[in-house]
Formats: C-alpha cells, sequence, structure tokens
C-alpha cells in the first residue's frame, strides 16, 4: 500500500551499499570518546561479525564490552602504559562469553523471525536440515526457493496455505534477505546468512521443538480489506 511513496526502504543489518562503515563508526567512534582504541582494523570488524552488522546488537555488544573494560575487578590494561586503552580481540572474547549478552541477543534475534512466523519456519527448516545432513555443504550450496518451500510447507502447511506459490514464497525469502537472516549465493540459491546467525537459531534439539511447535500452530487470520476501516463511535459518526 506505500509503493507510491518511492523505492522501499529496508530496515535491517547495516552492511549493503557502504553501510558497513556507519556500522564501524558505531563501535568506533563512542569507544574512542571514552578513551579506547582498537588493537587493529580487525578487532572493530570482529564487533560487526558477532552482532551481526544489526545495529540494536552493536549497541548491547559495545555495553557488556564497557562494563567488561571498566570493572575494578578486572584488571584489562597496564596501569603504566594507558590511557589510551587498547581493546583486543580477547577482551571482545571475554566479553561475548557473558551467558547474559548472547541471551540478549539471543532474544532480539528471535524478535526478527517474529515479524512474521512464517521467516522462524523457514530458516528452522534449513538449519534442522544443515544439522541432520551428510552433505557437508549444504551450508554453502543452499536452497533453491522450490526447496525451501516444500521443505517449510510440509512442516507448516496451515501457515504457508496462502503463500505456497513460487512468487510469494520467493517474497518471503527475498525479505528475510533483507532482515539479514538469509542470504543468496552466486548460483541463485538461499541459505542462512552466516554461522553466528545459525547459532542463534538454537541447538539441534532447540531446533526440532521449535518446528514441532510451529506444525501444531494454528495460522493467524488473514483479516479482509472490510476490517481495516475506522470504528465508529456510539452515534454512528
Amino acid at each position: 500500500p506505500l509503493a507510491h511513496l518511492g523505492k522501499p526502504v529496508n530496515i535491517g543489518p547495516l552492511y549493503e551499499d557502504g553501510e558497513w562503515v556507519q556500522a564501524r563508526a558505531l563501535v568506533t567512534e563512542p569507544l574512542r570518546a571514552l578513551g579506547f582504541r582498537f588493537e587493529s582494523p580487525h578487532v572493530p570488524m570482529r564487533v560487526l561479525s558477532l552482532t551481526n552488522f544489526y545495529p540494536s546488537l552493536i549497541q548491547l555488544f559495545c555495553k557488556q564490552l564497557i562494563a567488561r573494560l571498566n570493572d575494578p575487578a578486572r584488571v584489562s590494561f597496564d596501569s603504566s602504559a594507558s590511557p589510551p586503552y587498547i581493546v583486543t580481540l580477547d577482551h571482545l572474547d571475554e566479553a561475548y562469553h557473558s551467558e547474559e549478552l548472547r541471551a540478549q541477543i539471543g532474544e532480539r534475534f528471535k524478535m526478527t523471525l517474529r515479524l512474521d512466523p512464517r521467516y522462524g519456519v523457514i530458516a528452522l527448516s534449513f538449519a534442522l536440515e544443515i544439522a541432520d545432513s551428510a552433505d557437508s555443504d549444504l551450508a554453502i550450496t543452499g536452497w533453491t526457493t522450490a526447496e525451501f518451500r516444500d521443505k517449510a510447507v510440509a512442516w507448516w502447511r496451515e501457515g504457508f496455505r496462502d503463500s505456497s506459490s513460487y512468487e510469494a514464497f520467493k517474497t518471503l525469502l527475498d525479505e528475510m534477505v533483507g532482515l539479514g537472516v538469509l542470504r543468496k549465493n552466486g548460483q541463485g540459491n538461499y541459505l542462512i546468512r552466516n554461522s553466528n546467525v545459525l547459532k542463534l537459531l538454537g541447538t539441534h534439539k532447540e531446533i526440532e521443538e521449535n518446528l514441532q511447535d510451529a506444525a501444531e500452530r494454528k495460522a493467524a487470520p488473514d483479516p479482509g480489506r472490510e476490517v481495516f476501516r475506522r470504528v465508529l463511535d456510539k452515534q454512528g459518526s
């Protein structure tokens, strides 16, 4: 309904069209203002990799990182050589291993999948196939649109009853690319964006349980256009 307003604006990770530069600045500039410097350019890029370039996840990660670096119970820097305080990959690993941070990152990612329950079934069905498949290259070769559709519909036929056509399903996959959950390879197949996203989908047991829950879930009703109208008051005005 908003097509007349011009080109759609994708709200997703900051990695296309040079947006990764802004994502890196979201890591480096606030920490620079606090007196921190990175050991090498690879260190802030590691933050972006761990957070899948999502701005909200970058903020969560950096908040945890600063808390760790400023923890008086830890000796993170040589006082005779600081400031500036040099942040290393070891500091990032310590922050990332925080159970609280990983739980927060996982929950934020799941919020993305909950934008449309079909997204979760699509991603989980592929993740389960990777876990169960003897084909070690599946995570790289990906699936065609038809393969994704067949697997997802097999798990939740009711949920895809209005979107099982080739074009409708391709639209769903492209939306997931825009959200940073999937990507397309050189052959035009779709696959999970990277190993970090795969980890966020859960363990093998969690993936199976979530798919089983989806199989038993009723699809949300699709309201007709007559529902989208202004509610009248008691006087009928």
